[in-house]
């Protein structure tokens, strides 16, 4: 299984490690393998640059990505659909994070509910505890040091949310 460090930044590493830590991911995680919708295939030119586990912000998959995958995957497993399930879209939409897929179950869907709801909580940027909403830029759940470092005319736009 892959962990995940939280001071780790994924976008620094190099493309030969980035692509090792991609194809690890899609060994654990299937799911994330992008396709072609359409056609349910997978290009001929994909070369792991890219997973949709890219597509969640970046603090909330620090905070959260792989232990997600993991409750996910053991949902799947026990359905045995962990192979054919597909991830439509991943991705954040009015401040949390969602997943569309082609699958689900009481079960399955209160795995996602779960970090739906947990995302609402945690800051899109860094992974901190969120206190605002990024109302001006995102509508994204933020924490008080990433909303000193947006420039002051977003920060009159933040909501307190606790």
């Amino acid at each position: 299984m892959l962990t995940c460090d939280n001071n780790a930044q994924i976008y620094n590493l190099s493309d030969w490690n980035r692509r090792q830590l991609n194809k690890k991911l899609v060994e654990d995680y299937p799911f994330l393998l992008p396709r072609i919708l359409s056609t349910d295939t997978i290009s001929d030119d994909y070369d792991y640059q890219y997973t949709l586990f890219d597509d969640i912000p970046s603090g909330w998959r620090e905070d959260f990505g792989v232990e997600m995958c993991e409750e996910m995957k053991k949902v799947l497993e026990k359905y045995n659909m962990l192979k054919d399930y597909r991830i439509f879209q991943l991705k954040e939409k009015f401040g949390e994070l969602r997943i569309y897929g082609n699958w689900g179950n009481e079960e399955f869907d209160a795995v996602i509910k779960k970090y739906t709801d947990y995302s609402k909580t945690v800051c899109y940027r860094c992974g901190n505890r969120a206190v605002f909403y990024d109302m001006y830029k995102t509508g994204c759940p933020i924490c008080h040091h990433c909303a000193e470092e947006l420039d002051k005319s977003v920060r009159g736009n933040l909501v307190v949310i606790c």
